[in-house]
């Protein structure tokens, strides 16, 4: 996971790289950002497993002012593990169904 202090704004942009496990590892470090607004950044939704986690360790380990979600694309075929919860904004770039999708950095020459 990596984080990106958006200090002018009020906004911090986690953004959640390969899987879950990095983001409960580097959990301590959205420890300091307590009242500010987090928009967490996922590639694909594809069973939500990843955004509820995320989500609900920033709410464990922060008091932040809003959480928000952006996923660029949405499996919308694709059974989810659960909704999103009310008090998070969605954001979704593209709805698309159950596809493989092919990223230029995880694609070899």
């Amino acid at each position: 996971m990596k984080v990106y202090p958006k200090d002018r704004l009020n906004l911090v942009l986690i953004h959640v790289i390969v899987h879950i496990s990095i983001a409960m590892r580097s959990y301590n470090t959205i420890l300091v950002y307590q009242r500010k607004r987090v928009l967490i950044v996922d590639e694909v939704d594809d069973t939500r497993a990843t955004l509820l986690t995320c989500i609900a360790l920033v709410k464990k380990t922060t008091h932040v002012a809003a959480i928000g979600s952006f996923v660029l694309y949405n499996k919308v075929n694709k059974e989810k593990a659960g909704s999103m919860p009310d008090d998070v904004r969605s954001f979704v770039g593209v709805q698309i169904g159950n596809v493989w999708v092919n990223f230029p950095w995880e694609t070899m020459p």
